[in-house]
């Protein structure tokens, strides 16, 4: 029989935090779901330290490169914009200022091309290395257990979902942790930049991003619980593919004839699997559509805005490059904001799975 019981889907009951049934619950169960993804967010930090404090300096460095370049980008391509309608309309006669932008632009674009090479460089090597650092510790544990417990259904499946998930998500959990450092620092930037234009502008395009924000949220959990809930499923799956290829296994499944109802059980399961899980992607996709066409909208209003300011003269053309690049960023910001948040948020879901193991 494959690997599974019936208490699998109790394996980290004691990390759930039950919903608030009255409105008066809400602050509370707000603090302690903050409490908890703190706690877990601290574990990941603790288990990357463990590996090399210079890994947490270097990504925290690269946040800061990553949130301030944007800014500069957008700086260096107004001022060329402006300088060329200059020379377009006779105000500048020479070329150096414009040649002198130029060099400064392309020397921008090369040194940001440098730091991204060198952030992915970075992220892979600690990937590998914490990756390692975590299978030590998960089989450090595993020789500390009685050999009973091997044969206990919510051993294994702690067992599994900690080496399933807990090897890549550290490392990935932080690294959305910066890039949102990065993202708070280019918000900031860019709405100091906007500030010419009002604040109105800015107030819509954060307005509309509340929607998205509360559907990530509600998605990453769901998917947490979804793929948590499926865990016998999963080992199903693996049970019904590993033993038709498992050499000294295979002879045993030819001799009787089975390899035709491994196959069809793991159809079986994995239609059950995937049905729940596409359901999931579908209404996650539906909604976050309808939060992109609203988005869409308001930043089609505020670029007609900001286009009219230029035509009447209040702008210039290389300002409305730099703001309506500022509000593209804004949002472009405030939606990396809530994707890695909630990314991160369901990382440290699955980060329970070592814990409990």
């Amino acid at each position: 029989m494959p690997p599974g019981g019936p208490h699998d889907n109790s394996v980290n009951d004691q990390y759930r935090i039950p919903p608030p049934k009255i409105i008066k619950e809400v602050p509370g169960y707000l603090r302690k779901v903050i409490s908890a993804f703190s706690g877990r967010l601290f574990y990941i930090v603790k288990l990357v330290w463990e590996v090399s404090p210079g890994i947490l300096f270097l990504m925290a460095f690269m946040a800061l490169w990553s949130g301030v370049m944007p800014v500069v980008g957008s700086l260096i391509g107004k001022e060329l914009l402006n300088k060329l309608a200059q020379a377009y309309n006779g105000q500048i006669t020479e070329f150096k200022v414009i040649t002198a932008l130029l060099v400064l632009q392309f020397a921008y674009l090369l040194v940001n091309m440098i730091f991204n090479r060198l952030d992915n460089t970075l992220i892979r090597i600690a990937g590998e290395l914490v990756s390692n650092h975590i299978k030590l510790k998960i089989m450090g544990k595993a020789k500390e257990v009685d050999l009973a417990s091997f044969d206990s259904p919510d051993f294994y499946a702690k067992m599994e979902n900690a080496n399933r998930e807990a090897g890549t998500r550290p490392i990935q959990v932080l690294r959305s942790t910066f890039s949102i450092v990065s993202a708070i620092i280019s918000i900031i930037s860019f709405l100091i930049v906007i500030i010419a234009v009002g604040l109105v502008p800015v107030l819509m395009v954060v307005i509309v991003s509340i929607p998205a924000t509360i559907i990530n949220f509600v998605y990453r959990k769901k998917n947490h619980q979804y793929v948590f809930r499926s865990s016998k499923d999963r080992r199903q799956m693996n049970y019904y593919s590993d033993v038709i290829v498992n050499k000294d296994m295979v002879k045993e499944v030819r001799m009787l004839g089975l390899t035709d109802t491994f196959i069809g059980r793991y159809t079986e399961v994995f239609k059950k699997y995937f049905g729940g899980l596409k359901k999931l992607i579908l209404q996650e996709f539906f909604w976050n559509l309808g939060a992109s066409v609203l988005s869409t909208v308001v930043n089609c209003v505020l670029f007609v805005y900001i286009a009219r300011g230029v035509f009447s003269g209040d702008y210039q053309i290389g300002d409305y490059s730099l703001y309506t690049g500022a509000l593209n960023s804004i949002a472009s910001g405030i939606s990396t904001l809530i994707t890695t948040t909630a990314s991160i948020y369901e990382g440290t879901l699955f980060i329970n799975n070592m814990i409990a193991f």
